[in-house]
């Protein structure tokens, strides 16, 4: 089952010209004919495996947020509005979601941020132009108030004082930011600047992917949709960290900057595979041996997981993941998560459901239930 997340609304703009710009970074070399199905014992020098307890109320709908630490992980799920907490065995421990009127509820959880530093989970609210802040215990903590909101987009990322948001199209964002910085006094958020303004190629476009932004020692990155840098981002300043470097055929042009605007999803994926595009740059998880990500190229049917190598500068590239001991396991997962030297990547399992789930779901007759795979990769 392809893992691919579209929720609530993105707008997607572009900054390559015909001609890629070459900074000094470290370039990310990809083969885009490459759409490899791969063995975990092939590529992984260590896999486990977690089956995380799921059904009733407590299912898996629409899960878009991956945070894993030395004891737990969270999962942010949008359709039920909730951050589900396991433990390392996958058992439900806790669930924080609080839709109400009472002091520390949210209406509506747009994005979760997991604070690796403060060891505290940060749900963004537009409705209430807030952020809610919980304990791992799922304890509400406190909320910050955010300044500005008409600058507010619709994920987010944290450090420390500075907090970096995809910026929404609208009377404010005339030059069509592709950031917001805002920076936090006390319990409050104010607007500090834009970022990386560019004009659009398209807009209006409900779908974005997740793990656009990262937290790596101590700064943010940020890999945009359709671009071929990954951003270190400053409260005043874009700069590209890596380069990836792109066949100037697949690059995009003028031609297609110049291109009208995509009527819907379709006319958009029709143009990425006419001009042989890549594009929806997304998942981007950086550590200290490793650069990963996920692009499409032409079909989304063959989404490609990037794994570029610190020490060597080699790039992998996965399609599919597959194991030699479990010859049912197949996944087309992007990354969901990073801990420490590992990865993570799920499938979903169908599984039967009890008489109670039917009743409460009144249709159909199954539940899913996920496996969540770690893996730590061989040096290559």
């Amino acid at each position: 089952m392809k893992y691919t997340f579209f929720f609530i609304s993105v707008f997607l703009f572009i900054s390559c010209s015909k001609t890629q710009t070459s900074y000094n970074v470290p370039k990310i070399k990809l083969n885009l004919s490459d759409t490899s199905t791969v063995f975990l014992e092939d590529i992984a020098q260590d896999v486990s495996v977690v089956n995380l307890e799921n059904g009733g109320e407590n299912t898996l709908v629409m899960p878009t947020n991956f945070f894993v630490t030395d004891s737990i992980i969270l999962i942010g799920d949008r359709a039920r509005g909730s951050v589900f907490i396991y433990d390392k065995k996958g058992n439900l421990i806790n669930r924080i979601g609080h839709r109400g009127s009472n002091f520390g509820d949210f209406q509506d959880m747009t994005d979760v941020w997991f604070d690796a530093d403060q060891k505290q989970i940060n749900i963004l609210d537009k409705t209430s132009t807030k952020i809610f802040v919980f304990g791992t215990d799922g304890r509400f903590l406190k909320t910050t108030d955010i300044l500005n909101p008409e600058n507010l987009g619709m994920v987010f990322a944290k450090n420390s004082k500075m907090y970096v948001t995809t910026a929404p199209r609208n009377d404010q964002n005339k030059a069509i930011s592709r950031l917001s910085i805002y920076e936090k006094n006390g319990d409050m958020l104010s607007f500090h600047a834009p970022g990386l303004t560019s004009p659009p190629l398209i807009t209006d476009l409900d779908i974005v992917f997740p793990h656009q932004l990262e937290v790596y020692k101590d700064s943010i990155y940020f890999l945009p949709l359709l671009d071929y840098n990954i951003y270190n981002i400053g409260f005043n300043s874009a700069k590209p960290a890596y380069q990836i470097e792109v066949p100037e055929e697949n690059q995009i042009t003028d031609e297609i900057k110049e291109k009208k605007v995509a009527k819907d999803h379709f006319d958009y994926w029709k143009t990425m595979d006419k001009y042989k595009l890549l594009y929806n740059l997304s998942s981007l998880f950086i550590t200290d041996d490793w650069v990963s990500f996920r692009y499409d190229f032409m079909s989304m049917h063959h989404s490609r997981n990037v794994f570029y190598s610190k020490k060597t500068g080699k790039v992998l590239q996965v399609t599919e993941f597959r194991s030699k001991k479990d010859t049912t396991f197949r996944s087309r997962s992007m990354v969901l998560a990073k801990y420490g030297d590992y990865f993570l990547i799920g499938v979903p399992n169908a599984v039967k459901a009890d008489e109670k789930f039917n009743k409460e779901r009144k249709s159909g007759p199954l539940k899913m239930s996920f496996r969540l795979v770690f893996f730590k990769l061989k040096d290559f």
